[in-house]
């Protein structure tokens, strides 16, 4: 996912929180470091009889809520017993390396899946994300090239350590800024972020309750999200008392994917509300209706451009196109180019790692009966290059970036140039606001006006988060359910789901919390 991700100035000094984080006696309680009235950042901490941990570790996408973020405070990194991670999206594992770099020791519990994507996942956040203000070294001998100069941000790093005291050069910045100020980071330091992660990382099968603290037992069951997903239970051996943690509820749309799986008991949840109240269609023609519009814009020499998350989306897509070519509604000699290093990587996960049988209880039977795409697509060099004709599918941050690069400013003035969305996005991006685009003809980009002549089309059916009916179903199968918490949606749907909620539901009680608030569960 090429989408630029903002993450928090964790400086040290900034972090020492002024009151406890939890009250003394709590049994369950919550605080919220992300994913609060915004859907991003992912960070979720339950004191559970005294012990802190932490569900997901995500970056920020860079149009959320600033209201919704807030620093990490550097007593609860020292306090955690444990890291569960529900799956493996930069919103939810982005800022591992944050939080490892402030001097956490523990394990990280994930499936087998999303311990397979962690390292590419962990590459681009590292590369990408905005970790706030850090410290960075590099020689001085390596200034006046005509290259980029190589920064390092590992003390340990191989080629950072022979810089004698006499040529290092120390500097303050954020990683988004080091290409404009000339710099680069260093890839082995981010090969240590990624084996530090690593080096961390345990895995639990579905359905195995594990005690990961004397007296916490977590269990994963599968949600159709993307490959590896799950739903996450902790269980209190005091009290006995549970909660589930859902992560992104998947809409059980990818062909790739198991069943739904649904849990029978507990006494707390947070859930998602990424589509708040919405019940966008989902029927089985809606694929094929997918892939007969890409066959008809292909047929009238279209640019087809297709903005798409790296991981899952992609490879759904590809799968459909392949399923399209066989059937006859896309041509077969249609060029398919794929923009981006780590989409590579994470096909051949999908083609090559995921065939072992280990894998097997994540997918559904199909996925090891066919494979999961067609060999029909080549590497993209330069977007600017793509051509009428062409499908071309790049990252879904290559729209949204803060910066939208020129070429993509110009084809949406040009109405030979079809663009299909097929992800969540925030309404304040610039392709939430090509979504809702409606009868405007022009849209805001920085402080341009860009009238927009191209096709702009979205397709709901790639969703991996579930709707409203989905959710509500899962609930109603969870018996002894006291209060819900509801996270990762955005600031302006809390008030309608909390009414639609509450209304279904009226034994229940359901709180959006606020960044940081605590919650008490239970005492």
């Amino acid at each position: 996912m090429r989408r630029h991700l903002l993450l928090l100035n964790l400086s040290l000094s900034l972090l020492l929180p002024s009151t406890p984080l939890f009250a003394a006696n709590s049994s369950f309680e919550y605080i919220g470091y992300g994913g609060n009235r915004v859907v991003s950042g992912s960070m979720h901490l339950l004191k559970i009889d005294g012990e802190a941990i932490m569900f997901d570790a995500g970056a920020f996408y860079d149009d959320a809520n600033t209201n919704a973020i807030a620093a990490i405070p550097s007593s609860l990194v020292t306090s955690l017993k444990a890291i569960v991670i529900s799956h493996a999206h930069s919103d939810h594992i982005g800022r591992l390396t944050t939080i490892l770099n402030l001097g956490y020791t523990n394990a990280i519990y994930c499936t087998e899946p999303t311990r397979a994507f962690l390292p590419v996942m962990t590459d681009m956040s590292a590369r990408l994300s905005d970790h706030g203000i850090e410290n960075f070294y590099y020689s001085k001998r390596n200034v006046g090239q005509k290259r980029l100069v190589v920064v390092h941000s590992h003390t340990d790093c191989p080629g950072g350590s022979k810089i004698s005291p006499a040529n290092r050069q120390d500097i303050t910045a954020r990683r988004t800024e080091l290409a404009d100020k000339g710099y680069r980071l260093c890839n082995f330091c981010v090969e240590l972020d990624i084996e530090h992660i690593m080096d961390k990382v345990k895995t639990i099968p579905l359905y195995t309750p594990v005690n990961i603290t004397p007296n916490i037992t977590i269990e994963f069951f599968n949600t159709p999200h993307l490959p590896g997903s799950v739903m996450i239970k902790a269980t209190s051996g005091k009290s006995g008392k549970s909660l589930l943690f859902t992560g992104d509820y998947g809409s059980a749309l990818s062909p790739f994917l198991p069943e739904q799986d649904f849990v029978k008991e507990a006494n707390y949840a947070i859930i998602e509300g990424t589509y708040g109240t919405d019940l966008y269609p989902i029927t089985p023609s809606s694929r094929r209706e997918f892939r007969q519009y890409i066959g008809d814009q292909i047929k009238k020499n279209q640019r087809v451009f297709i903005p798409a998350f790296v991981l899952d989306r992609t490879q759904q897509i590809l799968w459909e196109i392949s399923q399209g070519m066989k059937e006859g509604t896309i041509p077969p000699d249609t060029p398919v180019k794929i923009y981006g290093n780590s989409v590579f990587q994470i096909n051949n996960i999908y083609l090559k790692e995921f065939r072992h049988e280990k894998y097997h209880p994540f997918f559904a039977s199909r996925y090891f009966s066919e494979p999961p795409f067609d060999n029909i697509f080549t590497r993209g060099t330069t977007i600017s290059k793509a051509v009428p004709g062409e499908i071309s599918i790049a990252s879904s941050g290559l729209v949204d970036h803060a910066n939208t690069p020129t070429q993509i400013r110009n084809w949406l003035t040009d109405p030979q140039t079809t663009f299909i969305f097929v992800s969540y996005h925030s309404p304040d991006s610039t392709s939430g606001k090509l979504i809702r685009l409606g009868r405007k003809k022009t849209i805001q980009i920085n402080n341009d006006t860009i009238p927009i002549k191209a096709t702009v089309k979205k397709f709901d059916c790639f969703s991996g988060h579930s709707n409203y009916k989905q959710i509500t179903t899962m609930l109603r199968q969870v018996s002894g359910l006291e209060k819900v918490l509801l996270v990762h949606l955005d600031n302006d749907r809390v008030d309608e789901l909390l009414k639609h909620y509450q209304q279904e539901f009226p034994a229940l009680q359901f709180i959006a919390p606020i960044v940081t608030q605590p919650i008490i569960l239970s005492k």
